[in-house]
C-alpha cells in the first residue's frame, strides 16, 4: 500500500470516529473493523486500528501493545499516552495518569475521552485499587521497551540482551530519555542478530544442488527456524494457509510466489536469503506474494552489514509490479534494474522466454484467452489489463551433462486445452489445485477459477510428466489430500500402453525433490528415494502437515 492510500485511509478514519463517538461506540467499532479491512496490506495501520479498538472497548491495556507497534502513524505519541492515562488511572497511580493526561492534551487538547478522564480525576471519590501485581503494561513511559523487545520467545542471546536492556532502562529514566537508551539497544541488538543469521547461513549443512522445495501447505508457527531470522523480518499471526516453493539449480535459488509465511517454511528447511537469486510472482492476487516485502527487507538489512552485497532479481505479473514496482526500489547500485514486468503484448507469441541465468530459461504465458486482456484495438489500452494467472515452464539445462529438464507450474485458473499446449511436455509439474465437488472429481464438468480435479487430471494426460505435485488445496472440502493423490494416480495409470507411469504426491512443505536423481527425500531418514516407493502420512489433525516416508520406515 502506498504511502498516499494510507495517509488517506487514516484521514477517513480520523473523520468517521470522531462523527460516530459522540452517537455510539458501537458505530465506532464498525467503522474500525471497515477500515481494517482496506488497510489490510499496511501493518502498522492495521496495528494502530486494530489498538483503537480495544481502546474503544476499555482494554486499555492491549490498545497500548498495539500503539507501540505503529510507530510511523502521525501522533504516534499522543495515542501512546492517551491509553497510558487510562491504564495508570485504573491502577490508582493519579499522579502518573495526571502527567500522560496532560502530555496527551498537548497535543490534542479537544480530545473527549481524555478530558471525560481528567474531570473523572477531580471528583473526589476514592482511588481505584492499585494492582502492582498486574502483568499488563503499566504505561507507554515505563513499560513500552518491555513489549516492543520482548525477546522472551528467542533461545538466541536472551538473557544476555535482557541484562543489558535492564540495566540502561532504569525506572528513573524520562519518557525520552528511555526512548533514546531503547534506540541504542535495539541497535546492538539487531547488529548481533544480523551477524548471528549471516554466521548461520555460512554454516549450515550442504543443500540439495538441484532440487525442488515445497513450501506451500497449511503451516503453523514453527519454533526450529533461526531465532534471528524469525525476529529479523517479524512475527506475523500464522494464516490458514501459505504458498510457494523454491528452486535450486546450478547455484541459483529461484523463489515462486512467496505467499503468507513463506519465510518460515523457507527458513524450517535451513535455507537463508542469500539463497534466493530470483523471485517470480505468477498471480495478481496479494497472496500470491504475501512475503515478498519481507524478503526485500531482510535482504536490505543483511546487505547493509555482509561484506558482500545480495541482489535479488524480481520478475512480476504486471497487477504484481505495478503495486511493488515503486516498493522494491534499489538501495545499491548494484540492485539497480532488478524489477522487470512479465509482460504480455498483442503482437508477442503466445509465451514469452527470459533466460534468467546460465541454465535457467522462464517460459511464462497468460492463462486467460488473449481476447480479456485485450479488448481493444486502441494501441494505448494494449497491455493495460492484467491477466488473471500467467503459467509457467522452467527449462533447466546442466552445463556437464547435456539434458534439459522441464518444470512445469499452473495455478489460480481452470482447465483449458491451451493452457497445457503453451506449457508443453514437462518432466515435474507442480499444480494448483483449488476446490474440487461431485461433477468436478466425477469428471462431468471443470471448476471455474482453478483447476480442481478434472482439471489436474486433464492438464497431466496433455504434459505426461513423471511426477506431478498437487498444491494449494483450498480445504473447502475438508483435508482431501490424500484421497485426490491416490485417485489422481489410480486413473492416470489405467491404461497398459503407457511405458511409465506419472506419480502424483500431495505438496507440503517438507517435500524436497532431488532434480539430478528425480528421487524423494524421506522426512525421517533423508536417504533418497524413488517416487513410486513414497508412502505419504498424514497426522491425527487435520491439515497437518505431511511426512514423506520410505516403506522401511512403517511397520
Amino acid at each position: 500500500m502506498t504511502q498516499v492510500k494510507g495517509s488517506e485511509i487514516l484521514q477517513n478514519y480520523l473523520q468517521e470516529s470522531e462523527k460516530f463517538e459522540a452517537q455510539s461506540i458501537e458505530l465506532v467499532l464498525e467503522s474500525i473493523e471497515k477500515f481494517i479491512q482496506e488497510a489490510y496490506d499496511d501493518k502498522e495501520l492495521v496495528q494502530f486500528l486494530k489498538g483503537e479498538g480495544e481502546y474503544y472497548q476499555g482494554r486499555y491495556d492491549q490498545a497500548l501493545q498495539h500503539y507501540l507497534l505503529a510507530r510511523s502513524i502521525p501522533q504516534f505519541q499522543f495515542f501512546c499516552n492517551r491509553a497510558s492515562a487510562h491504564i495508570a488511572f485504573n491502577k490508582g497511580q493519579m499522579e502518573k495518569a495526571d502527567r500522560f493526561v496532560e502530555k496527551a492534551l498537548s497535543s490534542v487538547p479537544n480530545d473527549r475521552e481524555l478530558l471525560a478522564l481528567k474531570q473523572k480525576m477531580q471528583e473526589p471519590t476514592p482511588n481505584p485499587t492499585p494492582t502492582p501485581n498486574d502483568e499488563t503494561p503499566a504505561s507507554f513511559e515505563s513499560e513500552e521497551e518491555e513489549y516492543s523487545l520482548d525477546l522472551s520467545k528467542m533461545n538466541f542471546k536472551e538473557q544476555e540482551q535482557d541484562q543489558y536492556i535492564a540495566e540502561k532502562l532504569g525506572s528513573d529514566l524520562t519518557l525520552e530519555h528511555a526512548i533514546e537508551e531503547r534506540t541504542k539497544a535495539f541497535g546492538q541488538l539487531r547488529s548481533e542478530l544480523i551477524t548471528e543469521y549471516l554466521n548461520q547461513s555460512e554454516k549450515r549443512e550442504d543443500q540439495i544442488e538441484k532440487g525442488v522445495y515445497i513450501l506451500n501447505g497449511t503451516c503453523s508457527a514453527s519454533k526450529e527456524m533461526p531465532p534471528a531470522a524469525r525476529f529479523l523480518y517479524g512475527k506475523r499471526q500464522t494464516p490458514l494457509s501459505c504458498s510457494g516453493f523454491y528452486i535450486r539449480w546450478e547455484g541459483k535459488g529461484i523463489v515462486v510466489n512467496p505467499g503468507e509465511s513463506f519465510l518460515e517454511n523457507f527458513h524450517e528447511q535451513n535455507l537463508f536469503v542469500k539463497d534466493i537469486d530470483y523471485v517470480i510472482i505468477t498471480r495478481d492476487n496479494p497472496r500470491a506474494y504475501a512475503d515478498i516485502k519481507r524478503i526485500y527487507n531482510l535482504n536490505y538489512q543483511l546487505n547493509q552489514v555482509s561484506p558482500e552485497l545480495h541482489v535479488i532479481n524480481y520478475y512480476l505479473n504486471q497487477k504484481a509490479y505495478e503495486e511493488l514496482g515503486h516498493t522494491l526500489k534499489p538501495h545499491f547500485k548494484q540492485e539497480r534494474d532488478t524489477v522487470h514486468c512479465l509482460e504480455l503484448f498483442l503482437d508477442s507469441p503466445d509465451v514469452e522466454n527470459i533466460q534468467l541465468d546460465n541454465g535457467i530459461l522462464l517460459h511464462y504465458f497468460s492463462t486467460t484467452p488473449r481476447d480479456s486482456f485485450f479488448p481493444s484495438s486502441d494501441k494505448s489500452q494494449l497491455g493495460s489489463q492484467t491477466p488473471y494467472s500467467l503459467g509457467i515452464r522452467f527449462d533447466l539445462s546442466s552445463i556437464e551433462e547435456n539434458k534439459v529438464l522441464s518444470l512445469g507450474y499452473v495455478t489460480g485458473t481452470s482447465w483449458s486445452p491451451l493452457i497445457a499446449h503453451n506449457l508443453g511436455r514437462c518432466d515435474l509439474l507442480i499444480t494448483g489445485f483449488g476446490t474440487t465437488n461431485l461433477n468436478d472429481y466425477s469428471k462431468l464438468n471443470y471448476t471455474d477459477g482453478n483447476l480442481g480435479y478434472y482439471g489436474t487430471f486433464s492438464l497431466t494426460e496433455a504434459t505426461e510428466p513423471r511426477l506431478v505435485i498437487c498444491t494449494e488445496f483450498s480445504g473447502r472440502e475438508g483435508d482431501v489430500r490424500l484421497e485426490i493423490a491416490k485417485k489422481l494416480r489410480s486413473e492416470l495409470n489405467l491404461s497398459e500402453d503407457k511405458a511409465s507411469k506419472t506419480q502424483v504426491l500431495p505438496g507440503d512443505p517438507g517435500l524436497t525433490v532431488d532434480l539430478q536423481t528425480f528421487t524423494i527425500q524421506c522426512s525421517v531418514t533423508r536417504k533418497s528415494l524413488d517416487p513410486s516407493n513414497v508412502r505419504v502420512v498424514k497426522t491425527h489433525e487435520t491439515f497437518g502437515h505431511l511426512q514423506y516416508l520410505a516403506p522401511d520406515c512403517i511397520l
